[in-house]
């Protein structure tokens, strides 16, 4: 993962909240070749984490007048360990999916 999200958050005015979320089949749904159909009925998983708020933590880290780039690095390493949470829940979301409609939802 690059940096850019980090740098969004860590530069911004007012830090946000961060909404993480993995999906899952968005390609068989919208194509990346031509034709460029949409496929309907196909299987689709979207995870969608709890969200996060780092303010405290970039306060502390402004506090201790961390360098920016050490900043965005930890933050960036951290984003990389909850998308890749993420992406292993949303694939056994995915593998274990049982149910007659392609599109269907359940909440966790």
């Amino acid at each position: 993962m690059k940096w850019g999200v980090s740098r969004l958050i860590a530069e911004a005015k007012a830090t946000p909240i961060v909404i993480p979320f993995w999906h899952i089949g968005m390609h068989n749904i919208l194509p990346t070749r031509s034709p460029y159909i949409p496929q309907l009925f196909q299987r689709l998983t979207v995870f969608i984490g709890e969200p996060l708020d780092f303010s405290s933590w970039l306060d502390a880290h402004r506090t201790a007048q961390t360098s920016a780039v050490v900043i965005r690095r930890q933050l960036t390493e951290k984003l990389q360990d909850i998308m890749a949470d993420l992406k292993l829940q949303a694939e056994v979301l995915h593998k274990d999916w049982n149910t007659k409609w392609p599109v269907s939802y359940r909440m966790l």
